[in-house]
């Protein structure tokens, strides 16, 4: 170890977020993640719970209840909002995404939109989760 690195203070520098998904089944799930939005499964427990991820994003997915809870957004804000918001690299990358998307056709696809200085689109997951994807213009 240098002498800078012993002084120097830590980055404060996150990684990755990885949420949890109450599904009715891991497994579907997950194979629901892979068919039709290109993610890889990276662990598989049965029905029970999985890891799915695409680039840099991961998914827990852990079977569960969807009864209302005082902590989650979707009871709190209403079914117009959002449960995951993902973020592409460019806005290449985010079209080809929407490409992909168009041909695999997962669940209630929504048109691409404009807010602020983001365009965006939704769609479904299995769960009915409301996923979008984004891209700052």
């Amino acid at each position: 170890m240098t002498q800078n690195e012993a002084t120097s203070p830590p980055t404060k520098h996150l990684r990755r977020i990885c949420p949890t998904l109450a599904v009715a089944d891991a497994a579907k799930a997950a194979a629901y993640y892979v068919e039709k939005l290109g993610f890889k499964i990276l662990h598989d427990e049965g029905s029970e719970f999985a890891i799915v991820a695409r680039d840099d994003c991961r998914i827990f997915l852990k079977r569960g209840s969807h009864e209302p809870s005082p902590t989650r957004n979707r009871d709190r804000c209403g079914e117009d909002f959002y449960d995951l918001f993902i973020h592409c690299d460019s806005m290449p990358a985010f079209d080809a995404l929407r490409r992909e998307f168009e041909q695999s056709q997962p669940l209630r696809l929504g048109p691409i939109e404009e807010w602020g200085e983001m365009r965006l689109f939704s769609l479904h997951d299995l769960d009915g989760y409301k996923i979008y994807f984004a891209r700052s213009i």
